[in-house]
């Protein structure tokens, strides 16, 4: 068996180092944000998330997705959760210099840890930024998200961001 589980990772090892001919079209605009996270119902909720968005634009009109990571804790240890949202998203996008915007709305679901033990449910929200041109494909972001995460114990987020977005 451990022969077995060794020929399994070097394959593996392999096939990723190993340079392929296939050639991918899709060059995706994207965002890295840090978020400062505070819950509305109570406002000593606070913590922070990491978000990654992966868009394609088309003309004005964005369509991709995000993923990222949070925190939100609490004196309270019921209300404190790590949570992970995945979500769709669309968008419209003026990608102008040296000042532009973006705005998106998102659907989809998180999963993460509470008390309670594992939770998961569907995550809807939207994001505003405003995009300061520091390069032609590269822009330094300021924003706001807002995030409802529903579930066993529900949640309104609002988050504050700060951020890096690149286009092709």
């Amino acid at each position: 068996m451990n022969r077995f589980a060794i020929s399994v990772c070097a394959a593996l090892l392999l096939s990723a180092f190993a340079g392929s001919t296939a050639r991918a079209d899709w060059n995706p605009s994207g965002s890295l944000s840090a978020l400062a996270l505070v819950e509305r119902s109570d406002p000593r909720n606070i913590g922070g998330a990491v978000l990654l968005d992966l868009w394609k634009d088309f003309g004005y009109f964005t369509l991709g997705g995000a993923a990222g990571i949070g925190i939100l804790a609490s004196d309270d240890a019921n209300a404190s959760r790590v949570f992970t949202p995945l979500a769709a998203q669309i968008g419209l996008r003026l990608r102008a210099a040296p000042v532009g915007f973006h705005v998106m709305l998102r659907g989809g679901v998180w999963g993460g840890a509470e008390a309670g033990g594992l939770q998961g449910g569907a995550l809807v929200g939207g994001a505003a930024r405003i995009e300061f041109a520091f390069d032609p494909r590269l822009y330094v972001t300021v924003g706001v998200d807002i995030w409802k995460l529903t579930g066993q114990r529900d949640a309104l987020v609002f988050s504050p961001s700060l951020g890096l977005t690149w286009s092709p």
